[in-house]
């Protein structure tokens, strides 16, 4: 039921419900790292089959899903056991901050499991998926803080992210994250005005 009314729920009032609260101010570990949004959402489909899973093994997972990587088949070449553990920390801890996927520690190794919503999300179609993700990423404090900046006037990621004292080589490397989000939301919500403020 949950999840039905969030996808119902209209996303204006969803953002102006975040704006009109104290939103939590991101830091630099607010800020999502990941490659891929197909291999984020592919986490909850793949706990349902693997009760929990190391990065590594996540990340060996994901490689080898083509519906991944169907736009993205370069990113396969010269995988080695420290790509693939990356690969999977990174979309395991992304699909986690959305509460489609959790962490667990046993016997000092982290594993990834699955979450109530995960399974309620991989049981949707595409649509609905595409706009409770919308949703989800509203969650994020990044960009909750840019797109409050970006329904007052002109924003840049660069700069934002500066201010959270990144250094110039990771703020190309996260940019890219932080604008699909941001575009995922406006285009999936036609919020396209507010895209149009936001400059990398």
């Amino acid at each position: 039921k949950f999840v039905h009314a969030l996808i119902s729920a209209d996303i204006n009032k969803l953002i102006d419900g975040i704006f009109s609260n104290d939103m939590v101010r991101a830091t630099q570990l607010d800020v999502p790292q990941f490659s891929n949004l197909n291999a984020v959402t592919a986490v909850p489909h793949i706990l349902i089959d693997n009760s929990t899973v190391t990065y590594e093994k996540l990340g060996r997972i994901l490689q080898q899903d083509n519906s991944v990587f169907q736009k993205h088949s370069s990113e396969k070449a010269g995988r080695n056991q420290i790509a693939y553990k990356k690969f999977g920390e990174n979309h395991g801890k992304m699909a986690a901050s959305l509460d489609l996927a959790q962490t667990k520690c046993e016997n000092k190794t982290i594993f990834f499991s699955k979450t109530c919503l995960g399974d309620v999300f991989s049981s949707l179609d595409i649509r609905q998926q595409n706009a409770c993700l919308s949703r989800l990423i509203l969650r994020i404090p990044i960009v909750q803080e840019l797109l409050l900046k970006a329904s007052e006037g002109i924003v840049s990621i660069d700069d934002t992210l500066r201010m959270k004292g990144f250094a110039s080589s990771t703020v190309a490397r996260r940019r890219p994250n932080v604008f699909e989000l941001l575009q995922y939301v406006c285009k999936t919500e036609g919020l396209d005005s507010v895209l149009r403020n936001i400059t990398q």
